[in-house]
């Protein structure tokens, strides 16, 4: 995979477990995050958030978890009032076509980075399938934060980004 011009970090929280957890319970997305950064300039271009309404559920009215209440800090009514995902990702290709980078409109190169697969392939993926939802062929390449620390630093598996920090942090002394 070549080097982007620009990186879109991409962040998902589920209705149910998250972390290193995220995806496992097959949750819906309620809340999505996208940063757009250039790397040739080495900085911030544009930073979205998005609450995300799920699909109706029959058995329950709960929308989230107590769990991930409890660890996100979002509110029943905030996503209840989100847009639906279908919407949220043509939100987030409009926004790639108006900073410059949508690959079908000649933009410049980017790569979505996430911390672990899990925000792509288990919550994004997964749920755009079971929603029988077309995906743009961006969302089939990524790098992933975690694999690409684990062969430059020679580290074990690491939990998150506070610990690659940390791992940086202790080299360094």
């Amino acid at each position: 995979m070549g080097c982007p011009s620009h990186l879109v970090m991409l962040f998902t929280v589920s209705a149910g477990k998250n972390g290193e957890d995220l995806g496992s319970d097959e949750e819906q997305i309620v809340f999505l995050v996208f940063l757009l950064y250039d790397v040739t300039n080495n900085k911030v271009v544009s930073l979205q958030s998005h609450f995300v309404k799920p699909q109706p559920n029959d058995l329950t009215e709960t929308v989230l978890t107590d769990e991930c209440k409890e660890e996100t800090g979002l509110e029943e009514n905030a996503v209840r009032n989100g847009q639906h995902l279908d919407v949220v990702l043509e939100e987030l290709d409009r926004f790639l076509v108006a900073k410059g980078v949508h690959p079908d409109q000649g933009g410049r190169s980017f790569c979505f980075m996430t911390d672990g697969p899990c925000h792509i392939r288990q919550c994004i993926q997964h749920e755009a399938c079971s929603k029988n939802m077309t995906l743009p062929s961006y969302f089939y390449r990524f790098y992933n934060l975690r694999k690409e620390f684990r062969k430059r630093y020679d580290a074990g598996p690491v939990e998150n980004i506070k610990a690659m920090l940390d791992c940086i942090l202790l080299l360094r002394h």
